[in-house]
């Protein structure tokens, strides 16, 4: 009950503006690439899509047995902002995924929060 006499309101938290993720630290990360034949290209077993509202990408789920999942450095709702010394947020997801993709057994550099 209030001091008013009325009903009880429960008291909302304040709003919180969601930080621009641009403002969020980063680092730069080394993830393996998957195993695969010789002349193949093979990724790390990420999937990622834009977000809103800003339209930064960012990871949305690891592929349980995926080189990604395994080394532990990815995680889903970080942001990717470069691929091999690459910024990528003007390009577009397909050419991101041709830029993680590489040789089976190397390693590819990501700068991500």
């Amino acid at each position: 009950m209030s001091v008013q006499g009325g009903p009880a309101v429960a008291q909302q938290p304040p709003v919180s503006v969601p930080q621009d993720p641009a403002q969020l630290p980063r680092k730069q990360v080394q993830v393996l690439r998957a195993p695969g034949p010789d002349g193949a290209r093979t990724g790390i077993g990420i999937n990622f899509a834009r977000t809103q509202p800003y339209g930064y990408y960012q990871i949305t789920s690891l592929l349980p047995e995926g080189m990604a999942a395994r080394g532990g450095e990815l995680t889903p709702g970080q942001y990717l902002w470069g691929v091999e010394g690459q910024e990528i947020k003007d390009r577009n997801i397909g050419e991101v995924a041709e830029l993680i993709k590489g040789t089976p057994g190397s390693h590819v550099s990501l700068v991500i929060s």
